[in-house]
């Protein structure tokens, strides 16, 4: 640019320095710009070229894609709240499960600590149906045996006067007949058994000779081990079919104590029928040769009345010594003997 002339003066100077400057930098400005829109348009050409040619039917394609993407999102915007709900259900389901769960297990271990208090009272119960079993046959066979007591009753003729009723009833001992040998009954435990004294007297005396080495003798009395023979008869278990032997020593002398077996003889029952082995024995001995000798304890007294009415039927004479129920019956031996 040309150059102004100077002016005279400070003042014009400065405004035609300004003037210049901002000549300069519009000038420069206006250059910017020309060079931007050439750059721009070299741009836009190159992106126009290098882009391919679109026709309107891929136009019209492009455009139902992007309905379709729009679509798409709403639903996949719908779905996203189902399964937020879902998930929401899902968890509160859960947590109902697991609450039912643990309920559950609870009520399991009730059940089996139920069961276990179950097995205990079914144990209870088939114990006390046990005793109750026990208890209706006792009471079946008291009523069975009142009932044949009753037809006892029925049988036994009308009482007399008081002084004659205590002849009849009280079991007094008649005289037997001179020279006669008693018969021994025991009658103890609900039965009555024939007791052979002579028999068992003998076994005593078999059983001191096979149990002793040796016997040392005092005059008539005999010393024995008295140890050896209670091993010895605990072992052999000597006897008759009805009573087992035992010794027992007192003050040291020994006494035989018979025990009845379990079983032997006749119970009360068997008496009535008829067919006992009481009446059997009575058959086989003799009235005026021998007479009844009753050894009657207190828990079997029913038994020695109807025994003792069985013997007056065949007339033997017989006697009776009264024991208490635990009352125990010893025997002398045969022979003096003392233990050693």
């Amino acid at each position: 640019m040309k150059r102004r002339a100077k002016k005279s003066g400070n003042g014009g100077a400065s405004l035609d320095s300004l003037l210049d400057t901002m000549t300069n930098v519009v000038g420069i400005l206006v250059i910017v710009l020309i060079l931007t829109q050439l750059g721009v348009g070299d741009a836009v050409k190159r992106i126009s070229e290098s882009l391919p040619d679109i026709t309107l039917d891929q136009l019209q394609l492009a455009r139902q894609e992007a309905d379709e993407l729009r679509s798409l999102l709403e639903k996949l915007n719908e779905q996203k709240e189902e399964v937020e709900a879902r998930a929401t259900w899902d968890l509160a389901t859960a947590d109902m499960q697991r609450k039912e769960l643990e309920r559950l297990k609870r009520d399991l271990t009730e059940l089996m600590e139920a069961n276990v208090e179950i097995d205990k009272l079914r144990k209870e119960v088939e114990e006390l149906r046990k005793r109750a079993k026990e208890l209706e046959q006792k009471i079946a066979h008291g009523t069975k045996r009142i009932e044949q007591l009753k037809g006892m009753l029925a049988e036994t003729p009308e009482p007399g006067p008081p002084p004659e009723a205590h002849v009849v009833t009280l079991p007094n001992p008649r005289p037997a007949p001179k020279g006669a040998e008693p018969i021994r009954f025991v009658c103890r435990g609900g039965r009555i058994a024939l007791f052979d004294q002579k028999r068992f007297e003998e076994l005593a005396v078999r059983a001191v000779k096979s149990s002793q080495g040796r016997v040392t003798r005092s005059g008539k009395t005999v010393a024995i081990d008295c140890s050896r023979l209670l091993t010895y008869l605990q072992r052999r278990k000597i006897g008759d079919p009805r009573f087992q032997m035992t010794v027992k020593v007192i003050r040291g002398v020994p006494q035989l104590v018979p025990q009845m077996r379990e079983n032997a003889g006749d119970t009360l029952e068997r008496l009535v029928r008829g067919n006992s082995q009481f009446e059997g024995f009575l058959r086989n001995a003799d009235s005026q040769k021998n007479y009844i000798k009753f050894l009657v304890w207190s828990d079997s007294f029913d038994v020695y009345l109807l025994a003792r009415q069985i013997a007056s039927r065949r007339r033997f004479a017989a006697g009776w010594v009264p024991y208490d129920k635990g009352a125990e019956w010893r025997i002398k031996f045969p022979f003096a003997v003392t233990c050693s």
